[in-house]
């Protein structure tokens, strides 16, 4: 299990040793030097539109998922009661929650490529887990996570709740947490919405319980991060800058965005679905529609078009701007449009619309 969250946490060129089922300890992430940090290039998804705002922090009613156990990098499956849509993968109605830090739907054992949702995307364990002397899952945990689902379909909530968590470096450091932190993440049906909400969170020693040092901690939504080289991923919402107004960048390599400051009780991340179809949208306008194929999507560098003769191709971007207009019947380079949602018409010679669809563009 600890495979996985090296494998993730490498790439913000951290060491981690993996623990076997001795009572071992492994070693403290690095500070990350961030002396020359730099902003992604490219911008975030906009599968999602963010938004912070604040509301009461309420403590869930709920089931206890963790038993009363020491927990560090255990996952545990949460019922979520409907299906959800995090990107554009499958629906599930189930969701793996993974070490205090992170949902996904992938098997966080075997799979090469994770989709995930990070409310802190950090080294979190049970506040009375002490590594140098306790093992994973001994009784006497004192950081509970649990889980409801509450309201009615197709309006239901699945809450998840993290309650009075500490963090791995002081626990290996000092043999307990100083630091706690509290937050929910809540999963809306039919919408798609993700909400991270923070309660109480008091985070000191951030040299040895921060991967990026005094910078923040990392809060993001990505999309089939590699985690082999944790090098690739297809999307990403990064927060970066100030707890109260952070800014949505992409991912960059090194996971150096952060969210800056001890954040507020009450303070609330809303990534709101802005409901893109998972595969192009087949809206044909004639019955020529069976002879046309426009794959991938999302598409990357390369975009595959195949249509009767010498048809047409019009791309649109969400303003309405015309992006691309030529004959085509096989691949079309899209390296030279910025990632984003595009129209996609396609025309026949006698500019008969013979195809009207959307895609994403993800390079």
């Amino acid at each position: 299990m600890k495979k996985l969250f090296a494998l993730l946490l490498a790439t913000a060129c951290v060491t981690v040793y993996a623990q076997n089922s001795a009572k071992t300890s492994k070693k403290k992430f690095p500070k990350v030097n961030t002396a020359g940090k730099s902003t992604s290039v490219l911008p975030p998804s906009n599968l999602y539109t963010f938004s912070t705002f604040t509301a009461p922090y309420q403590n869930i009613t709920g089931t206890v998922v963790s038993g009363g156990q020491k927990w560090d990098d255990t996952d545990y499956n949460i019922p979520i009661g409907f299906n959800f849509n995090l990107y554009n993968g499958a629906a599930t109605n189930t969701i793996t929650f993974f070490a205090g830090a992170l949902i996904t739907p992938n098997d966080v054992n075997n799979d090469v490529f994770i989709t995930a949702a990070c409310p802190m995307f950090e080294d979190l364990c049970d506040r009375a887990y002490d590594p140098n002397v306790d093992s994973e899952g001994d009784p006497g945990g004192i950081s509970d996570i649990s889980y409801t689902t509450t309201g009615t379909a197709p309006n239901r909530i699945c809450k998840i709740e993290v309650n009075n968590a500490g963090f791995y470096g002081e626990n290996d450091q000092n043999s307990v947490s100083v630091s706690y932190v509290n937050y929910q993440i809540w999963l809306y049906e039919t919408t798609n919405d993700i909400e991270f909400r923070y309660g109480n969170c008091g985070i000191q020693n951030e040299a040895i319980n921060l991967v990026n040092g005094t910078s923040g901690f990392r809060c993001l939504l990505f999309d089939s991060l590699e985690v082999v080289n944790t090098l690739t991923c297809s999307a990403s919402n990064s927060l970066d800058g100030p707890y109260n107004s952070p800014s949505v960048l992409a991912q960059n390599p090194n996971f150096t965005d952060a969210v800056s400051g001890n954040i507020d009780n009450g303070r609330v991340y809303r990534f709101a679905k802005n409901n893109l179809p998972t595969v192009i949208n087949k809206s044909y306008i004639s019955d020529r529609a069976s002879s046309v194929s426009v794959y991938p999507n999302p598409a990357n560098e390369l975009l595959n078009v195949r249509c009767p003769g010498n048809s047409t191709l019009e791309m649109y971007d969400v303003s309405g701007k015309q992006v691309l207009n030529e004959v085509v019947n096989g691949p079309v380079k899209l390296s030279e449009l910025s990632p984003g949602f595009y129209i996609v018409k396609v025309k026949s010679e006698t500019s008969e619309e013979i195809y009207n669809g959307k895609i994403i563009v993800s390079h």
